[in-house]
């Protein structure tokens, strides 16, 4: 089957878990930048949240962060 134009330009969509603001923005610049859909979470509880209501090609979870970390969200999940 060809591959249609909505196809060809439908971005991963990635989950990013990360605590320390600094580090979240760098790491949404650079797979932004890579061509990736970025969407950010700043503790576990969050992401949970988020992870129920949302599909993502791929979690990037710290782990030690407030509230919940990062073992208790896969856990969860």
């Amino acid at each position: 089957m060809p591959a249609t134009l909505a196809s060809m330009t439908n971005k991963k969509r990635l989950l990013i878990v990360e605590d320390e603001k600094e580090l979240m923005k760098a790491l949404k610049m650079k797979f932004e930048k890579d061509g990736f859909e970025v969407e950010c979470c700043y503790d576990g509880q969050q992401a949970i949240d988020v992870l129920k209501s949302k599909e993502f090609d791929a979690v990037l979870l710290d782990i030690l962060m407030p509230v919940k970390d990062g073992f208790s969200v896969l856990e969860e999940r």
